[in-house]
């Protein structure tokens, strides 16, 4: 379930926000609505061997 709303609350900022998630700042990615400490770090850590391309990429 969290996984789920994690995707559906970045779908959104994909398709309603400037911020770019394979560049945005562990703050910038933190402002997101549902995105904590530890979400912004995986992200992070996951776009340093991968861009994420499509909203399936998070999960």
């Amino acid at each position: 379930m969290k996984k789920l709303l994690l995707t559906l609350l970045l779908s959104f900022t994909f398709l309603f926000s400037a911020i770019n998630i394979n560049t945005a700042s562990k703050e910038e990615l933190m402002s997101i609505k549902g995105v904590g400490e530890k979400t912004a770090e995986y992200i992070i850590d996951y776009r340093k061997d991968k861009k994420f391309e499509k909203i399936e990429d998070i999960k």
